[in-house]
């Protein structure tokens, strides 16, 4: 990055550090940290526990029973018993929230 620096291009250009909006002090920049900001808290959810999802299974029921957990996760529905497996990313996204 050094490099980048010798270029003529400046840190606030290169978006490590951004512009003091309280007023200019000293050199005019103020130390910032550049990222995603805050991460959402992660949803809470346990084996057999049984969760509210957004969108309905074709036989009416918005309930599905947790069976298994890892990279994946198993569900099965409480209306007809259909088990699905869904990766807890995918299923974090879909569920509402644990019924228990």
């Amino acid at each position: 990055m050094g490099g980048l620096l010798t270029r003529g291009l400046s840190r606030y250009k290169l978006g490590i550090i951004k512009r003091n909006r309280t007023g200019l002090t000293g050199n005019g920049f103020k130390q910032v940290q550049v990222g995603r900001g805050d991460k959402m808290q992660r949803k809470e959810f346990q084996l057999g526990d049984v969760v509210r999802m957004k969108k309905k299974h074709p036989c009416g029921s918005y309930h599905w029973e947790i069976t298994r957990m890892g990279a994946d996760i198993k569900i099965k529905c409480q209306g007809c018993g259909r088990m699905v497996m869904l990766p807890r990313a995918q299923f974090e996204k879909r569920m509402l929230r644990v019924e228990n």
